[in-house]
């Protein structure tokens, strides 16, 4: 055989070896991808209202009541709600001027702060609870002095406490500023709950005083090579849950994705297998079902998870 043909079946044979190994790669990509745990009942659901809906954040109150926080392209700032586990939905405007958003959950209050056109010098702040459907405006803030909103716990006339946002005040709090972990975060449900970590394990602490009292610590794997990262973390009495994920993945897509939990106040802990994503999960306990929801803004849907706390297994 000529040198020129060698040569030539070695370039045309270096491109086919090479798709070949993408190949095979890719496919143990894929046996490797964790599926979700068999204790879940899960439901996907599609509606028409997705279209054009950018998720920003959300609410799992129950299996049947969710909230998600967003904008649509074409028509502003709204709430999509959903109070049959979304079989149906309705939309609030809120806003239809806005530019650029970003919503905040603190309790059963969300906070919208909207920066309403390009080249503006101010965002306006608005708050609302309940069902989401009625937005107060509470002031603004300018971008330059980098102040958002603060909000104070006082007692109404009946001695019943709330929660009071003022707009323009300070920066809201990052679990940094209390802990040394750079992916630390605050708990909903019980806020004064910070988790951080470092390598393989978890840290819980709690702000007592304005200070962060270490509370529990725990491996997470027996890897120590392994960091740790968290979607969200959920505090109720003695329930105590975090969405873990890991950076080990090929291509970082996360596909090592737990929900690890604690239903005793972090005496002893279960792991369950999730789907991995690179949308948000959030946690809610309802009654003896732990629910988690995550939206899937390439396909337009929710899924909405539900694990009885009874039947799921142990690590």
């Amino acid at each position: 055989m000529s040198t020129k043909k060698k040569i030539a079946i070695i370039i045309f044979a270096i491109p086919f070896i090479a798709s070949i190994l993408i190949a095979v790669k890719f496919c143990l990509f894929l046996s490797d991808i964790e599926m979700p745990s068999e204790a879940f009942i899960e439901k996907t659901v599609k509606p028409t209202e997705f279209k054009d809906f950018i998720v920003d954040e959300m609410k799992v109150q129950n299996l049947d009541t969710i909230y998600l926080f967003g904008t649509y392209r074409d028509k502003g700032v709204s709430v999509l709600r959903t109070f049959d586990g979304g079989a149906s939905w309705n939309a609030v405007l809120i806003n239809d001027k806005s530019f650029l958003s970003s919503f905040f959950l603190i309790e059963d209050y969300a906070i919208l702060d909207n920066y309403e056109q390009q080249g503006a010098t101010e965002s306006s702040i608005y708050v609302s609870n309940g069902d989401y459907s009625e937005w107060k405006f509470i002031g603004s803030y300018k971008h330059n002095e980098g102040k958002y909103f603060q909000a104070s716990r006082i007692k109404d006339s009946t001695q019943t406490e709330h929660l009071e946002f003022i707009a323009g005040q300070r920066n809201s709090p990052h679990p940094a500023s209390f802990v040394r972990h750079g992916n630390a975060l605050f708990a909903r449900g019980d806020t004064s709950w910070i988790v951080g970590s470092m390598r393989n394990q978890l840290f819980f602490y709690r702000l007592e005083n304005e200070k962060a009292q270490l509370q529990l610590k725990t491996d997470f794997t027996d890897d120590e090579e392994i960091h740790l990262s968290f979607d969200d973390f959920f505090v109720e009495d003695k329930f105590i849950a975090v969405i873990v994920s890991d950076d080990k993945s090929t291509l970082n897509l996360n596909r090592h994705s737990f929900l690890f939990y604690s239903v005793d106040g972090g005496r002893s802990w279960k792991k369950e297998k999730i789907s991995p994503t690179k949308i948000f999960y959030r946690i809610q306990l309802d009654g003896d079902k732990i629910v988690l929801a995550y939206c899937n803004s390439s396909y337009f849907s929710l899924t909405i998870l539900a694990l009885p706390i009874h039947s799921s297994a142990q690590e």
